[in-house]
């Protein structure tokens, strides 16, 4: 949950942003033998994969509220 606070993170879903980690040249499903072979050579890349989409990654982004009350709460 601190990651969504502090980070954001994308709509997703069928018709959303859906960013991935790596890029997504071997295909979709990427075979995992060929994912393995490449991962360390592939960079990350910010950006939203459905050229569909309008908002790019970082205006798609969505924060998380913190909630002191609720967090001290649970600690108790």
């Amino acid at each position: 949950m601190i990651y969504w606070v502090n980070e954001g993170i994308v709509t997703g879903g069928r018709d959303g942003c859906q960013p991935y980690p790596y890029d997504i040249k071997c295909g979709i499903p990427c075979p995992l033998l060929e994912f393995a072979k490449n991962a360390k050579m592939q960079r990350c890349h910010h950006k939203c994969q459905n050229i569909y989409y309008r908002n790019d990654y970082f205006n798609d982004k969505h924060y998380g509220i913190f909630n002191k009350y609720h967090i001290k709460k649970i600690i108790q």
